[in-house]
């Protein structure tokens, strides 16, 4: 019997690559999707994929446009699960619009290629935890989410924020996540399709970096993001730490894990991603305790500082991804390690520490 294919969008991203090499160390197929040829031959001749492109196992085809139902169904053509990675994130963006509109569609053009196909028996969709937080007040917060928490502000709300206050982009990203997952969810409720279809709210998301070969790589990370800022903890001593965007984080491989889990068993529903409450003091302390001799490649900041308490702080739920989709979480230490282990090998401690910054 022929391999199963599955499609997964946005594969230059984290997330996504641990995904795909996932898929292909199982005895699937990828056939994955870029904008340009330009992009296509980059991500062939990726490191982390070249084995299996010359394996004919990995595939990357033009797709100019995710909103377009008939590009999207060749990609498709004949899977039998679908990842749906890509979406846009441009914080420069002025209007509620401008974050919802793109976001939504990608979902729903996923899901209306999908929707007839003889083939498919899963789709999968990332969302974020940003789609379920109030992320007004947060740290102050002592709720536990779970996954029938929302993001509380209505379409009206998101559109009455002010395009000119530094925080609408964030507000303006979250509801956009809401009602993608939203529309996901109403477009199943109406068409009843054959497949199951499962959306993933990770908090952040860390890990070895397998997509970058280099240390100079690091650059091509979006400022802002999760991994600019993980990163970042191998920025030099004297480098403040990263600013501090959330109070939990998943492994990458973990939430790779979810999604295939979610995948061969067929589930269908919201699942948490999230392994471990963290501050990136605490992230710098491990780092420092694992690797002392590399002393001179982690932000100082301030060890004398306690480590964050739980009962002091708001939780993502793990209890549903762990039960339902069988999912074993790193420990902090071990995502430390592996993660320090992979910057080793690519070169990034045989130069002068943050020397790879642009």
């Amino acid at each position: 019997m022929s391999a199963p294919i599955v499609a997964i969008t946005g594969l230059n991203g984290f997330i996504a690559t641990h995904l795909a090499v996932l898929y292909l160390s199982k005895g699937w197929r990828v056939r994955a999707s870029a904008r340009t040829v330009d992009k296509v031959e980059r991500l062939k001749s990726q490191a982390v994929f070249e084995d299996w492109v010359a394996k004919d196992l990995l595939e990357v085809i033009v797709v100019e446009d995710m909103t377009n139902v008939e590009q999207i169904k060749t990609l498709l053509d004949g899977v039998e699960a679908v990842a749906h990675l890509a979406a846009p994130v441009d914080q420069s963006l002025k209007s509620w619009d401008a974050f919802k509109i793109p976001t939504v569609k990608g979902v729903t053009t996923i899901l209306e290629a999908a929707k007839d196909s003889p083939t498919i028996k899963a789709v999968t969709i990332m969302s974020s935890s940003a789609a379920a937080l109030n992320v007004i007040g947060l740290a102050e917060q002592r709720h536990t989410y779970v996954e029938t928490d929302w993001y509380p502000f209505d379409e009206a709300t998101c559109a009455s924020f002010d395009p000119e206050d530094k925080f609408s982009p964030q507000l303006w990203y979250c509801g956009a996540k809401k009602y993608a997952e939203l529309a996901a969810y109403e477009f199943v409720e109406t068409h009843k399709p054959k497949w199951s279809m499962a959306t993933f709210c990770p908090a952040m998301v860390y890990g070895p970096t397998i997509q970058f070969a280099n240390p100079q790589d690091f650059n091509d990370a979006t400022p802002g993001n999760s991994i600019a800022d993980f990163i970042a903890l191998v920025g030099g001593k004297d480098e403040p730490l990263p600013m501090q965007r959330g109070n939990a984080y998943a492994d990458v491989r973990d939430t790779a894990t979810a999604m295939f889990n979610a995948v061969v068993g067929q589930k269908s529903g919201r699942f948490f991603i999230c392994g471990h409450d963290y501050t990136f003091q605490m992230l710098a302390n491990m780092c420092r305790k694992l690797r002392p001799d590399l002393d001179a490649y982690f932000p100082l900041g301030d060890p004398t500082l306690p480590d964050i308490k739980a009962e002091d702080i708001p939780h993502l739920s793990n209890v549903k991804s762990i039960e339902e989709l069988g999912v074993k979480y790193h420990s902090m230490e071990e995502t430390l390690k592996d993660s320090l282990a992979y910057w080793e090998k690519i070169g990034v401690f045989k130069i002068p520490p943050g020397s790879w910054k642009a």
